[in-house]
């Protein structure tokens, strides 16, 4: 990691400081009940982390990427599914930011950045399917607007969502469309999922119903960078898991003791925490890369495909040794390897399956494969 400015080094630690003060109490709860916590988003957003990538204009922080995967980094060590709702969140806006007109960011964005609305983005299909030539037409034009009517899944923010980013294909190919739903009747949260892992983060699917979105909605462009900014933030987050394991285990390990010993330094113990240090430094140093290359503006798409298809499943191989290093603690809910682990599955999945990615790394090296 470069070094850091003394601004960025003062982001990180509050980061660090609101997600022990406020993130951590609340993530057993979310977990256990699949509680949505909306106060702990605005009190988030009053310390500048929901608008932290947007410029000041738009009451943001102009954050670059490495300060935005440190502070996302120290919320996922202690709440991945928090993590989550600010990594989508951060998404929606910088959509809007990328590809918006001054009309469209001067209107939206200052309200997402002071957290009164939360984003949401819609782009799962219910076939499945990530080639948008195989939808069904979503939206058709009359005159100066665009009537919506297609079902979304898998949403994050789903019900909380005030802001969001539909993209729905058209007669004329696919296209972006800004949600509000306060202004617009016909969005329909018809199922909340109840999910294996990051519980708490607001899973569903929606229908849009007639909606009415006028063409001024419509945003315009593609090939942004900021469409690769999730990946970057599901490994950073990723990366605060396999730290959260590997310290609860260490410490652990080094209070339990045998024959008057910490076990620790006991038989296959330290070489197998010597090698998941340094598994994790290597999550940190792919993270780190790619922050550099994102704000040198070098292409990190392929990069980001490789990321986040093998830190998840890296991070999900050292929570579950850690179970196995503690033994039948590791396994009781009072530790926290079970809940990162089902965390780190949901990465697997979660903006883009592993086997999603390693399919548009195919094709990028001139393999030929099938999305």
């Amino acid at each position: 990691m470069t070094q850091l400015t003394d601004e960025q080094k003062l982001i990180v630690q509050s980061a660090k400081e609101f997600a022990e003060r406020e993130v951590a109490p609340l993530a057993d709860r979310m977990d256990r009940e699949d509680y949505y916590p909306v106060e702990l988003f605005k009190k988030a957003a009053d310390l500048g982390f929901a608008g932290l990538p947007l410029p000041e204009e738009y009451g943001g922080i102009d954050a670059d990427m490495t300060t935005e995967l440190l502070v996302i980094k120290e919320i996922g060590k202690v709440s991945p599914a928090f993590g989550l709702i600010i990594d989508v969140h951060w998404f929606a806006e910088t959509q809007i930011l990328a590809y918006g007109t001054d009309e469209q960011k001067a209107k939206y964005l200052p309200q997402m950045a002071n957290g009164s609305k939360i984003g949401g983005v819609s782009n799962t299909d219910p076939s499945g399917t990530a080639n948008f030539g195989e939808w069904s037409i979503g939206a058709v034009l009359e005159d100066d607007h665009y009537v919506i009517n297609t079902p979304k899944v898998l949403q994050t923010s789903s019900s909380q969502s005030g802001i969001i980013v539909l993209t729905a294909l058209t007669d004329a190919g696919t296209k972006k469309f800004i949600i509000d739903r306060e202004e617009m009747d016909g969005v329909k949260v018809i199922d909340h999922e109840d999910k294996l892992g990051l519980r708490g983060s607001g899973t569903g699917s929606i229908q849009y119903e007639n909606v009415i979105v006028p063409v001024e909605n419509v945003l315009i462009g593609a090939g942004s960078k900021y469409e690769y900014a999730p990946f970057l933030d599901v490994s950073s987050i990723c990366l605060g898991i396999a730290e959260g394991c590997v310290e609860a285990a260490r410490n652990y390990l080094q209070k339990r003791s045998h024959a008057g010993k910490p076990i620790i330094g006991l038989n296959q113990i330290p070489i197998d925490l010597a090698r998941m240090i340094g598994e994790v430094e290597v999550i940190r140093s792919v993270v780190s890369t790619m922050a550099e290359e994102f704000e040198a503006d070098v292409p990190v798409n392929v990069h980001s495909f490789i990321a986040k298809a093998w830190i998840p499943e890296h991070t999900c191989q050292i929570a579950h040794k850690c179970i196995e290093l503690c033994g039948a603690v590791g396994y009781i809910t009072d530790m926290p390897f079970g809940r990162y682990l089902r965390d780190a599955e949901g990465f697997r999945i979660a903006e883009g399956s592993e086997n999603l990615q390693w399919a548009l790394v195919a094709l990028y090296s001139g393999i030929a494969c099938s999305l």
